[in-house]
């Protein structure tokens, strides 16, 4: 199954048309609707259309096989905002099912950090990771969190670390992965931080 989100939607909508009369106006509505399926041996598709979202995400548990993509703009994921204001962008915690994170922009506006990955998985791929200003991170995993990043993606923004892993935590690299850097982003600590146990697997 699709569910589509759109910045004309509506979440009175049933998220089963792309169109301004059928999908949803957040990215949570859809969340929160896919996860209340029994999804048997089946996936789920989150289908995000082109625009700003400015709203915090919270993953949650599902009953089946899975997985549930949340995705954006394949040719350019930096059309697909989703950005939060003094709050973790998205965050997942100790989920039995596993998420896909594709084809978007993650930015926060004043401070919080853009992914947090607590006890569970999480695959990313084709993403922009923007600005996490202050303290925060980019991609933070912990308590044996785990996190795949599978192909090249983009960094756009500045931020205390783009990685953090802490208790036992493992990102997992493609490899050949490419990392394209636009403006001049820093990172304050450092660009990986491991720590306690953790791994980067580039």
């Amino acid at each position: 199954r699709t569910y589509y989100v759109r910045t004309d939607g509506s979440d009175a909508n049933t998220g089963l048309a792309d169109t301004s009369g059928g999908a949803f106006l957040t990215i949570q509505k859809a969340i929160d609707v896919a996860c209340g399926l029994d999804l048997s041996i089946y996936a789920v598709t989150i289908q995000v259309r082109d625009g700003t979202y400015a709203q915090a995400l919270t993953l949650k548990p599902y009953l089946g096989v899975g997985p549930i993509t949340i995705q954006g703009n394949a040719s350019t994921p930096a059309n697909v905002v989703v950005q939060a204001t003094a709050s973790n962008v998205c965050s997942a915690s100790f989920l039995p099912g596993r998420w896909s994170l594709k084809d978007f922009k993650l930015q926060s506006v004043t401070s919080g950090h853009l992914l947090v990955v607590t006890g569970c998985a999480v695959d990313v791929s084709n993403m922009n990771w923007g600005a996490a200003p202050g303290s925060s991170i980019q991609i933070l995993v912990t308590q044996g969190g785990i996190v795949q990043q599978v192909g090249s993606y983009a960094i756009s923004g500045s931020a205390l670390c783009h990685i953090f892993l802490d208790n036992g935590s493992v990102l997992y690299g493609a490899g050949s992965t490419t990392i394209t850097i636009t403006g001049t982003p820093a990172w304050d600590l450092a660009f990986a931080y491991v720590s306690s146990c953790s791994n980067y697997r580039t």
